[in-house]
This record gives C-alpha cells, sequence and structure tokens, in this order.
C-alpha cells in the first residue's frame, strides 16, 4: 500500500517545490521520483495549493502581528 501524504509534506513541497523540483520528493520525503510532481499537481487542481498560499500568508501576518522574524530561526 502507497504511503499517504500528510499535511506537513503538503507545506515542505509548497515550501521549497518551485526552487528544487521533484528532486525533493526523493531526497527530502522519500517518495519515489515523480512522485513530488504528481502531488504537487494534485494540490494545484483541488485548490489545496491555494490554501497552502493562504496558510503562509496568515503565518506572516501572525509574526508580524507580535514582532517576530517574518522566517521561523531568524
Amino acid at each position: 500500500m502507497a504511503k499517504r501524504w500528510t499535511m506537513n509534506e503538503d507545506i515542505f513541497l509548497h515550501a521549497f517545490f518551485d526552487g528544487l523540483g521533484d528532486m525533493i520528493g526523493e531526497h527530502d520525503l522519500g517518495r519515489p521520483k515523480g512522485a513530488a510532481t504528481a502531488r504537487v499537481k494534485h494540490l494545484k487542481f483541488t485548490g489545496a495549493w491555494d490554501a497552502l498560499d493562504n496558510l503562509k500568508c496568515a503565518e506572516q501576518d501572525y509574526r508580524k502581528c507580535l514582532g517576530l522574524p517574518l522566517e521561523p530561526g531568524e
């Protein structure tokens, strides 16, 4: 049975897929070649990719309101 995708993996894909492509699926998430590309395509088709955009914006707004660095660890 195939391993299911988690929300944390989807967030990771959202953050790094544009810069690194399918390679992150294989090297960072332990997925077979092409799996990350297929997952991103599915996320975009269902609208979940847009929801991840909104999640990222909400996190940045939260950090601004509290005077925190925009990126964790800064």
